[in-house]
Order: C-alpha cells, then structure tokens, then sequence
C-alpha cells in the first residue's frame, strides 16, 4: 500500500476529490430569502 509515487499530501486532498468548501457554506438554496 505504500507506494512511492503516493504523496503523503495527497492522501489527505487526494485531486481526483477536490476541497468542496460549499460543504461548510449555507446552501443557498436552503435559505428562505433567497
């Protein structure tokens, strides 16, 4: 499993999965007066 080429970086925000920061947003959708 631990291959060389795998950076230890890469695991944690791997760039097949990129950081969904709407995930920590207010879906806009959501709100009433919107």
């Amino acid at each position: 499993m631990s291959n060389p080429t795998i950076d230890p970086a890469a695991l944690e925000l791997p760039p097949t999965e990129p950081l969904d920061i709407t995930a920590y947003l207010p879906d806009p959708r959501d709100e009433p007066s919107a």
